[in-house]
């Protein structure tokens, strides 16, 4: 991709074209993210081979919805991590650009004043607490995009497809299952930026809060893991080492 689009892309992101949020935490439409933005990634994904010109079901529409939120870093005063975020969001940089360090999360606890130290604790267990709250949409959407792929591929054989649908059939199941793949890698790296930030908040400013403070991170982590085997799995991903077995000390969040 020329330069000079990503620099005018990064420099439109940066001036506070932002995507907008919406009820629910979840993205709202806006011209530039939905009509420029998008474009110009379809065209990066295009000459990657990762562009799949099916319009999106609902379910994947959903999909991308959900996930959304649980993507974009949890620290939103980020503007670089923020800004790599949209760009890989609407794919116009490959995946490996972005990686939200965990270290980040931390730092903008405590860049943020407040008049009492119990409320960078209330602040994690805040955003756990949301994050928890959010996966099961995400892992029913997931799962039911992944059966729908299984069907896509049924199809294919069932219809013996040309070449060329049958590619633009794989590169949509990758999309999909990339879009999976992404929220739980940052499902996983939210969890270590909230242990890391509990930990150091602990040696800094030490509060009885930490306890419930890491009950939360606790319940987020079972979301993930713990319930992965029997849900995501079926979204087209081997459960992880580990996975139905609760954190040690973490309960099953109230349903």
């Amino acid at each position: 991709m020329s330069r000079i689009i990503l620099a005018g892309l990064a420099a439109a992101l940066l001036s506070g074209c932002a995507q907008p949020v919406g009820d629910f935490a979840r993205k709202r439409e806006s011209v530039f993210h939905d009509t420029i933005l998008r474009n110009v990634g379809n065209t990066s994904a295009f000459v990657r081979n990762e562009y799949s010109s099916f319009r999106h079901t609902d379910e994947e529409r959903e999909l991308r919805n959900v996930a959304w939120d649980l993507l974009r870093p949890p620290h939103r005063d980020d503007f670089r991590g923020n800004l790599l975020f949209e760009l890989r969001m609407a794919r116009v940089t490959p995946d490996e650009w972005y990686i939200d360090w965990p270290d980040s999360y931390y730092q903008s606890l405590i860049r943020t004043e407040t008049q009492s130290h119990e409320n960078r604790y209330e602040r994690i267990l805040d955003q756990a607490r949301s994050d928890a709250q959010r996966m099961p949409a995400f892992r029913d959407a997931a799962v039911r995009v992944g059966k729908a792929d299984g069907a896509r591929r049924a199809a294919l054989t069932a219809l013996v497809a040309n070449a060329e649908m049958t590619a633009e059939a794989e590169r949509r199941i990758n999309e999909n299952r990339r879009i999976v793949d992404w929220t739980e890698e940052a499902v996983d790296r939210r969890i270590l930026a909230y242990r890391t930030a509990l930990g150091r908040l602990m040696v800094e400013t030490p509060s009885t809060r930490a306890v419930q403070t890491e009950a939360a991170i606790d319940a987020l982590e079972w979301e993930l893991r713990g319930r992965r085997g029997g849900g995501l799995a079926q979204a087209g991903g081997a459960a992880r080492p580990g996975a139905g077995q609760r954190p040690r000390g973490a309960e099953e969040p109230p349903k």
